[in-house]
């Protein structure tokens, strides 16, 4: 079984188009980065509209130190 990559995570996309070049920009960005010897990060980025690039917004440098807090008023 293949196993999946770092999972980067994309804010503020507000339309089908730019689903479309959110990815094609991430699916470069990335594969610059592998090609390079460098490893993707586990981070959240935003897409800028104008300039049809994603924008770093924070670093998940451990996924352990992400915090999860349950709703209370919540059930699981």
């Amino acid at each position: 079984q293949k196993e999946f990559g770092t999972k980067v995570e994309i804010k503020n996309i507000n339309s089908f188009k730019n689903i479309e070049a959110a990815i094609d920009y991430e699916i470069e960005r990335q594969s610059k980065l592998i090609l390079m010897g460098e490893k993707v990060r586990q981070e959240t980025r935003r897409f800028d509209e104008a300039t049809g690039k994603t924008i770093l917004m924070r670093v998940k440098t451990d996924a352990v130190d992400y915090k999860y807090f349950p709703e209370p008023n919540i059930t699981p």
